[in-house]
C-alpha cells in the first residue's frame, strides 16, 4: 500500500468521525437554540413587536450556519481534496 493510499484513506477516516461528532453536538445545540427562539418569535403580547424580527433572524442564521456545517464545508473539503491528490499525481 503506497503513502498516498493510506494519506486518502485516512483523511476520509478522520472526516467520517469527526462529522459524526460534530453532527450530534450541533443537532443538540441547534434544538436548543431554535426551541428558544420559535417560542420568543411566536409570542404575542408586550414586548414582541421588537423580538419577534429579532427572533426570526435568529433561526434563520442558526439554520443556514448549520447547513453550512454539516453539507457544504465537508464537500469542499473533499473538492479539495482530490485536486491535491490529483495535484500530487
Amino acid at each position: 500500500m503506497s503513502s498516498l493510499t493510506l494519506t486518502r484513506s485516512l483523511t476520509r477516516s478522520l472526516t467520517r468521525s469527526l462529522t459524526r461528532s460534530l453532527t450530534r453536538s450541533l443537532t443538540r445545540s441547534l434544538t436548543r437554540s431554535l426551541t428558544r427562539s420559535l417560542t420568543r418569535s411566536l409570542t404575542s403580547g408586550t414586548g414582541s413587536e421588537i423580538q419577534k424580527p429579532l427572533a426570526t433572524v435568529v433561526v434563520g442564521g442558526l439554520i443556514t450556519s448549520t447547513l453550512l456545517t454539516l453539507l457544504i464545508v465537508p464537500a469542499v473539503y473533499g473538492w479539495f481534496e482530490k485536486r491535491n491528490v490529483e495535484v500530487e499525481m
